[in-house]
């Protein structure tokens, strides 16, 4: 019989990066992955309907490159503790910002 991990092993007098590792090695990597991604969504988003508010037009473009920037800060944030972010995440949140800058750069709507 399997035996599940429990809080209980984690040291939570640490701080709560402990329990959020604790949460990133069981799902294997998947939970920072949705972090990141959840706030990428979240800022594109909110970069979309704000300027749809003020200026009456969409830009997605720009709230692309806008979440990309803001995702790469936060991933660099959390890459300074060990074992939260990988090398990996940290190549795609990249890569995914440099293909929004030029999304931006190149878009020829205004």
């Amino acid at each position: 019989m399997a035996r599940y991990e429990e809080l209980k092993s984690v040291n939570t007098s640490e701080g709560l990066q402990n329990l959020i590792i604790h949460a990133n090695v069981i799902t294997e990597g998947l939970f920072v992955r949705m972090l990141l991604f959840s706030v990428f969504m979240i800022i594109w988003l909110g970069g979309y309907f704000a300027s749809l508010r003020i200026s009456g037009r969409a830009n997605l473009s720009s709230g692309f490159a806008v979440a990309g920037y803001v995702t790469l800060l936060v991933t660099m944030a959390l890459s300074i503790v060990n074992g939260m972010v990988d090398i990996t995440s940290m190549v795609i949140v990249a890569s995914v910002c440099f293909i929004g800058t030029l999304w931006f750069l190149f878009d020829n709507k205004d």
